[in-house]
C-alpha cells in the first residue's frame, strides 16, 4: 500500500502485530526500517462487568426489601 503522508493504523484486532516500513525513492533506491513488534490487548469487558454489578445490586436490594418486610410487616412499599 503506497503511502505519501502520515496515517494511523486503526481497527487492528487484539493480538501480536509487527510493522516494517519500506521506502523507495524516484532514483530506484530502496530501504527498510527495523521491524517493530507490538501487541493490542483485549479490551476490558465493560458490558459484562456493569451487567454483573447491576445484577448483584438488584439481588441485594430485593433481599433487603424482603428482610425489611419480614421485620416490619406494616411497612408499605410504594412504586
Amino acid at each position: 500500500m503506497p503511502v505519501t503522508e502520515n496515517f494511523t493504523l486503526s481497527d487492528l484486532p487484539a493480538g501480536s502485530h509487527s510493522l516494517t516500513v519500506y521506502a523507495y525513492d524516484y532514483a530506484g533506491n530502496a530501504g527498510a526500517s527495523q521491524t517493530v513488534f507490538f501487541a493490542i490487548e483485549e479490551p476490558f469487558p465493560t458490558t459484562l462487568f456493569l451487567g454483573s454489578v447491576i445484577a448483584v445490586a438488584a439481588v441485594v436490594g430485593l433481599g433487603l426489601l424482603v428482610h425489611l418486610k419480614k421485620r416490619h410487616p406494616k411497612l408499605e412499599v410504594k412504586g
